[in-house]
């Protein structure tokens, strides 16, 4: 295990952006900021996975993008895994494909229209 690694950090009503973090959840949860962290798989077949804060939602944060028919609340890492589920840096291209997800599925322009 690495003991950085690269991620992307998409925080609610801000860009998405890569930085280096230390490969271990205890700092997955500084950063998202929460005590359980949830993975999502945004991408089929991909080794791409996110961590969200899993009672995001119950504990009222700000809603980020949108994941298949529902809402991810909060502060997302975007991480790599490798065959064996540990997590790794993303690849240049992996990265790409994350923050063009991420644009497509945003939600800032809409929750700033309904406030």
């Amino acid at each position: 295990m690495k003991d950085m690694i690269k991620v992307v950090v998409a925080n609610p009503f801000a860009e998405p952006f890569e930085c280096m973090v230390k490969n271990s959840l205890e700092q997955y949860y500084d950063i998202i900021g929460c005590d359980y962290v949830e993975a999502i798989y945004p991408f089929e077949n991909s080794s791409v996975v996110g961590y969200i804060d899993e009672e995001g939602k119950l504990n009222g944060k700000l809603p980020n993008m949108i994941y298949f028919n529902d809402v991810v609340c909060g502060t997302i890492i975007f991480l790599g895994t490798d065959d064996e589920g540990n997590d790794k840096s993303l690849t240049d291209e992996e990265i790409k494909m994350v923050k063009e997800h991420y644009k497509k599925n945003v939600l800032t322009d809409w929750f700033k229209a309904i406030v």
